[in-house]
């Protein structure tokens, strides 16, 4: 007061500091908020906004602005105004592009701008077109940025692939491997039918051509190659087996180069084709083309075989035994009806009097000979079995020699006639021995006859008769077969000419029983006329002489002489019968006669008379003389001259 009175009050100030940090804030994102004064709580205005943490942390929850607080126990304030600004929208379009190559990348935000935080890897321009870089691939973040600073990301991969490496070329049935410097790709093929590759890249040629292979990154990223698939020659053709010193010529479609894989075993000219051998052993004989494409095979040079050792002389049917001390060639007979060898054994078998060259071959042009004499004693011929009671006769062309029975019991044999008889059931070896001491054999077998053939001994030709036999299992057959047929099963004879069968039956063991069949002929053929009139006689004939004649039934009679009578209306099976029972038949039909002929037997030249009969409804008129009457159908005569005529 102007007095100079005064009033006085304790007033307390406390502390207070401004918040401090960054306030703009992108959604979803968080900044750190900070005030010097210690002690206090952060609150947020709108935590639909942000929210704000005890220790000052502030996360965008939304958009749009929200005041955070800081308040101290003593109700002092502190705020701050946080903005919340929105993100972009996720970056839309592929996550890998290949080296060299550009994809598009978009955002439904506008207004952004494109980063690359590497653009060694991967570029981005401002319209979001991104191309790779790195040729050994790689990885960066694209970001798309807002004015507010508020930005989205995203992981983009850049594929590298670099040109496939190795040959192109390939042989049919040949592989080749394929390699990039990019691992983790696929390898593919457009055409299996040319060549076929693995995971791995091994080309595998399968015909000529050309394929073209594909490397493809995980990413779709890939190269190709064409690979050429050449032909294999031919197959080389020519004898490659030889002896050392001795040559052969080989083969192939031509245009390449002969090479030897051992000259020292094996030459060949580089063009000749022309193969020697050299010394024992083998060599790979190979035809390349131009391309590369080969075609081998193995030559094999031997040894030229020594002298044949052995006895080479030998008995027909006898063997002996040639060796030879170098193995692994194989002998041949330059005659096999004089003398036969094992193709590889060496064992030769006489065959027939006389000599024969045997050969022992290592290989084209390398052999050795030796001559084989065979003494002249030749096989025993003749049926090796006989039945009981029975001979059968042995032969040898060896003259000089003597037969003997090994059990005279069974089948005895003459020493000089070769007659072999059978004594009793069972089997006899049969020795023919010449003067110089070889000997052939045979086994005879000494079976049972069949039983007796049953059945009639006489068939007529175009007829049959049955024979049989008790014992089974026998087979028919007939010779001549001129003569008469027969069934191999059922003894059916059905005899086919005039004159004498002989019927034999023939048991499992070859035993047969015979008989002989007499084969009659059957009478010509029956000559006249088939029908006859009732009570008219008509005249049959045969010129087969013999026979006799009979009617089947009493529509007609015959007598011996053929005279055939109409009897009755009807039909009648006439027969000629042999005495040997062979027959022929003839149909004869029984007509019936017409009845009296009515009306006026006289006429005048110039006109006519008719006539007529009951008997049948159709009926031919005939005149014997029409220079005086003539006859119609109808019954119509009509007169020509005078005279007279007979109208039947």
């Amino acid at each position: 007061m102007t007095s100079g009175c005064a009033a006085t009050t304790v007033v307390s100030v406390n502390p207070w500091a401004a918040i401090t940090g960054s306030t703009p804030l992108c959604a979803g994102n968080t900044i750190s908020l900070s005030d010097i004064v210690t002690g206090g709580t952060w609150s947020s205005s709108n935590i639909n906004v942000a929210t704000v943490s005890t220790s000052g942390i502030v996360t965008g929850t939304g958009q749009g602005n929200a005041t955070i607080s800081y308040s101290l126990p003593t109700g002092c304030l502190a705020t701050t105004l946080v903005t919340i600004n929105p993100v972009p929208a996720n970056i839309i379009g592929n996550t890998s592009v290949c080296t060299g190559l550009s994809i598009s990348l978009t955002d439904a935000t506008s207004g952004g701008a494109w980063v690359s935080n590497d653009n060694t890897i991967a570029t981005i321009g401002s319209t979001g077109i991104a191309t790779g870089i790195a040729t050994s691939g790689g990885s960066t973040t694209i970001s798309y940025i807002l004015g507010t600073g508020c930005y989205i990301s995203m992981s983009l991969t850049v594929d590298a692939i670099s040109a496939i490496q190795n040959a192109t070329n390939v042989c049919v049935g040949s592989t080749i491997a394929l390699s990039d410097a990019n691992a983790g790709g696929a390898w593919s093929t457009n055409n299996i039918l040319i060549g076929t590759i693995s995971t791995s890249g091994v080309v595998t040629g399968t015909s000529s051509g050309t394929a073209t292979i594909t490397y493809t990154m995980p990413g779709g990223c890939s190269t190709k190659a064409v690979v050429t698939v050449n032909p294999l020659p031919t197959a080389i053709t020519g004898n490659t087996t030889i002896c050392i010193g001795a040559t052969s010529a080989l083969t192939d479609g031509g245009g390449g180069t002969w090479y030897s894989s051992n000259p020292s075993v094996a030459s060949i000219g580089s063009s000749s084709a022309i193969i020697t051998g050299m010394g024992a052993g083998t060599s790979s004989i190979t035809y390349t083309l131009a391309t590369g494409c080969i075609a081998s095979t193995i030559t094999s040079v031997n040894l030229p075989p020594t002298s044949i050792n052995g006895n080479a002389i030998m008995c027909a049917g006898s063997t002996t035994v040639l060796t030879n001390t170098v193995t692994g060639g194989t002998w041949s007979s330059n005659n096999t009806a004089i003398a036969t060898v094992g193709q590889t054994s060496g064992i030769v078998t006489g065959v027939a009097g006389s000599t024969a060259t045997i050969t022992y071959t290592m290989a084209a042009n390398c052999w050795v000979t030796t001559v084989a004499t065979v003494d002249a004693i030749q096989p025993i011929t003749g049926m090796l079995s006989a039945c009981l009671g029975s001979t059968t006769t042995l032969s040898n062309a060896s003259t000089g020699g003597t037969w003997s029975s090994s059990n005279p019991s069974i089948g005895s044999i003459g020493a000089a006639s070769g007659i072999v008889t059978g004594v009793a059931m069972g089997t006899v070896t049969i020795s023919y021995t010449i003067p110089s001491g070889c000997i052939r054999t045979a086994t005879v077998a000494i079976n049972a006859l069949p039983a007796v053939i049953s059945g009639t001994s006489s068939v007529c030709i175009g007829s049959t008769i049955t024979l049989s036999n008790t014992t089974t299992g026998g087979t028919w057959s007939c010779s001549p077969a001129y003569y008469a047929s027969i069934g191999s099963t059922t003894g059916t004879v059905t005899g086919l000419n005039t004159g004498t069968a002989n019927i034999v039956y023939t048991a499992g063991a070859g035993c047969a029983v015979s008989k002989t069949v007499s084969v009659n002929p059957t009478p010509l053929p029956i000559q006249g006329t088939t029908s006859e009139c009732m009570g008219v006689t008509t005249s049959l004939s045969n010129a087969t002489a013999g026979g006799t004649w009979s009617s089947s039934n009493a529509n007609a009679s015959i007598d011996g002489s053929g005279n055939i009578t109409g009897v009755t209306v009807g039909t009648s099976i006439t027969s000629y019968t042999l005495p040997t029972g062979c027959y022929i038949t003839y149909p004869n039909t029984i007509l019936k006669n017409p009845s009296a002929i009515f009306g006026t037997l006289t006429v005048c030249a110039g006109t006519y008379t008719q006539l007529s009969d009951t008997s049948a409804t159709s009926v031919s008129w005939t005149s014997s003389n029409t220079l005086v009457a003539t006859a119609a159908n109808s019954g119509t005569i009509t007169g020509i001259t005078s005279g007279t005529a007979t109208i039947t």
